[in-house]
């Protein structure tokens, strides 16, 4: 976990997904076929009466099938009718019974696309892709640019990839080619450079190519660009990351001649030298290379350098050669960096340090102040420390933005206490100019749970700054939330709420005040802050979220329940953010698992069936829906594989495993469900998985081991404070009536 940052999102999920029987949700199904249209409403009528099966044998997979085709069907009409909420609906209902059908999936994503949905066609997509549904490749291209676009490279190259396969029987044309230009850059940012070179291997001998079929005009500039030279040299950088230095050196060379630049040609010689292993070489052209002084190539040529040495087994020549260069160029900032970076890893610690120093002189960065706040903490230099801690912070604007920083410092139990000693010397001379050291050094405290510690420095940071002091309860108060220190975290936050100076600011601290009251079970008091965040800031979504909790955790299921369902129905069709999407589901999710423990298990499975079609990559969805199902006996195959699916992504998830375990029972599958249960139970201590073992163990015919099972659920409900749970597990080891 990554302080501040991780911190508030971690929180943010611990208060919307609370649930007394807190499993999670959504699904993943199996893979069945499509065939010819099938009347809609006799099929509904159909899929009403889909029976409890123990196996997916062919008669039940025939249903599935069938209860898919009437939903897309159905759907159909509905967006006909331009009811496209609910002909989405349908839509995805119908890919849970029926993944493999071509004509669902793209019913499905085209319509999203169509509401402006991407990130939902996007998922869809993926999971299509995943399944070797075929898609049509525009589709795919569409949806890859999109996952581009967010950044999220690795699935937007799963898109790609597929879009550039469904025109292998074209591989001369010029889509052929635009696709993998495309897919080559992706995978490059993706650092899958093998694959990436392959792409551009195939773009670069056409481009190369006079005489090329699938070039005309328009295609090379499409993939050149405005800058022919500089694609080359990408196409160049990726060949050497990928060990193919022919290739690189004809990439290099046609970017020099289109653009000549005599320093950078002698590097990329050097460069790809060494990746023929030819380091003596490379050694000769990079040491009158770097006694030129040479500028704007960064780190690279020193690397080289270093790689070179090290070829030639003379890496102890390394720091020396170095140091000579930077006496001839003592403000080479990339020089500076790498040679600092190679005292620290040979430990000279000190020579190191006046290296960074340097840089933060020259070009005063977080870089530098990262590479200096290593140093200080490997070397037990710990007054430098909060001192170059209290720079970098002010440099990056809060302690979030050196969240590795204050990780490493928090999980190094010596530096963690002498970055708290120096930080509390002399505290009652702090003043304003000493805030970002001791917020800092709080911050750290409170990583490592060093409670007390965290409390003193964070007062002093107040006093030294009181300007600052909403900043500081902020980072405070959630370090003491996600320590489930209710009661400490309720002060803290009624501190904040005086010293905010926006309402926005007094709705977040009233937001989190609520959560601190209601985990030290102050419900009524949680509940009013509620009200004076949402009063405060009626347009934030998770401000309205946290009432709902606040009920849930109260247990006052109904109120709970009226709350959720409003807060759905207010926000269902509002699709303007991440957020207020994040909110909706995990509103869901935790609405199913009230409606279940009221018994309402036909509220709760519509609820799983929706979160699965907006998010079907959801892994806590996969393993609830398959859970629920389970539960009541319905689609047993189908459960099974859905948190088959869950546990490969979660693969220690003990709750998962418990699921799987119950499903495995439901079939009959006595034996295998006992094997399942017992690496859950010894995974986590509680009273679900026990009870689920001692039912196993009665199927079993071994009452003694049931009954020590339940014996140990019961228990583990007290510990929960879930006493009714107790009484009725108890009650399975005495004899019957």
């Amino acid at each position: 976990m990554r302080y501040f940052l991780a911190r508030h999102a971690r929180f943010r999920s611990i208060v919307a997904s609370f649930v007394c029987c807190c499993r999670a949700v959504a699904v993943s199904m199996l893979v069945l076929t499509a065939s010819s249209a099938f009347p809609a409403e006799k099929a509904l009528q159909e899929a009403k009466s889909v029976a409890p099966a123990s196996t997916d044998d062919e008669e039940t997979v025939e249903r599935y099938r069938r209860v898919a085709l009437a939903k897309l069907a159905l759907g159909r009409d509905r967006e006909k009718e331009e009811r496209y909420d609910d002909a989405l609906r349908l839509y995805y209902r119908a890919r849970l019974f029926d993944r493999s059908s071509p004509a669902i999936a793209r019913a499905a994503i085209e319509l999203a696309l169509k509401l402006n949905r991407e990130a939902e066609a996007a998922r869809h997509a993926i999971l299509a892709v995943q399944e070797n549904v075929p898609l049509d490749a525009d589709l795919l291209r569409q949806l890859g640019s999109y996952l581009m676009e967010q950044g999220e490279w690795e699935t937007a190259a799963v898109l790609m990839q597929k879009a550039l396969d469904s025109n292998s029987g074209n591989k001369k044309s010029a889509t052929d080619l635009l696709d993998r230009m495309e897919l080559g850059k992706i995978l490059g940012m993706a650092g899958k450079n093998e694959k990436a070179a392959d792409c551009f291997a195939v773009v670069m001998k056409a481009l190369l190519d006079p005489k090329s079929d699938a070039l005309d005009e328009t295609t090379r500039v499409i993939l050149l660009g405005e800058r022919p030279a500089a694609v080359y040299s990408l196409f160049g950088d990726c060949f050497i990351e990928a060990g193919r230095p022919a290739e690189a050196r004809t990439a290099f060379d046609k970017a020099n001649e289109l653009q000549p630049d005599p320093t950078a040609r002698k590097l990329n010689e050097a460069r790809t030298l060494l990746v023929e292993k030819k380091p003596a070489e490379a050694l000769a052209i990079l040491d009158k290379l770097l006694a030129e002084k040479i500028s704007g190539q960064g780190e690279t040529p020193y690397e080289a350098f270093a790689d070179a040495l090290k070829q030639l087994n003379k890496s102890d020549e390394t720091i020396p050669r170095l140091e000579e260069l930077l006496k001839k160029n003592p403000e080479d900032l990339a020089l500076l960096y790498s040679l600092g970076e190679r005292c620290a890893e040979a430990k000279k610690y000190d020579r190191a340090r006046e290296l960074f120093e340097e840089t933060t002189k020259l070009a005063p960065t977080l870089t530098g102040y990262r590479k200096l706040i290593d140093v200080f903490r490997k070397s037990g230099d710990y007054d430098a420390l909060l001192k170059a801690l209290g720079e970098a912070t002010a440099i990056g604007g809060g302690v979030e933005s050196l969240a590795d920083e204050v990780q490493d410092i928090s999980e190094d139990e010596k530096a963690s206490e002498g970055l708290v000693a120096a930080a509390k010397k002399n505290l009652s001379a702090a003043k304003a100019s000493d805030y970002e050291r001791l917020a800092v050094a709080a911050a750290a405290a409170l990583e490592g749970k060093r409670w007390s510690d965290a409390e003193t420095l964070f007062n002093a940071a107040v006093k030294a700054d009181p300007s600052r002091a909403a900043e500081a309860y902020l980072v405070w108060g959630l370090g003491l939330l996600v320590g489930e220190k209710g009661k400490e975290a309720v002060t803290v936050f009624e501190k904040a709420i005086l010293a905010a100076d926006t309402p926005a600011a007094a709705a977040l601290f009233q937001f989190y005040l609520a959560g601190a009251l209601g985990i030290d079970g102050r419900y009524d008091e949680a509940l009013a802050a509620t009200e004076k965040a949402v009063k405060l800031r009626p347009d934030l979504s998770r401000l309205r979220e946290r009432k709902c909790w606040v009920l849930l955790r109260a247990k006052r299921y109904a109120d709970a329940r009226k709350a959720y369902e409003q807060l759905i129905q207010d926000m269902d069709k509002d699709f303007s953010s991440d957020e207020v999407r994040e909110t909706v589901k995990q509103a869901k999710l935790a609405l199913s698992s009230l409606c279940e423990e009221l018994k309402d298990t036909d509220a709760a499975e519509e609820l799983l069936e929706n979160v699965w079609g907006e998010f079907p990559d959801d892994v806590g969805a996969m393993n609830d829906l398959g859970y629920l199902w389970a539960d009541h006996g319905k689609n047993l195959g189908l459960a099974e594989k859905m948190i088959r699916q869950a546990m490969e992504k979660e693969p220690k998830s003990a709750a998962y495993r418990d699921s799987l375990a119950w499903a495995l029972y439901r079939q009959g599958r006595f034996d295998d469900a006992l094997v399942e249960s017992k690496k859950a139970a010894d995974e986590l201590d509680d009273g679900v998985i026990f009870e689920h073992q001692g039912d196993i163990y009665k199927a079993l015919g071994k009452m003694d081991e049931a009954k020590n099972a339940w014996a140990k659920s019961a228990k583990a409900f007290r510990k929960a404070g879930e006493p009714d749970k107790a009484v009725a597990v108890e009650k399975k080891s005495q004899p019957s009536p």
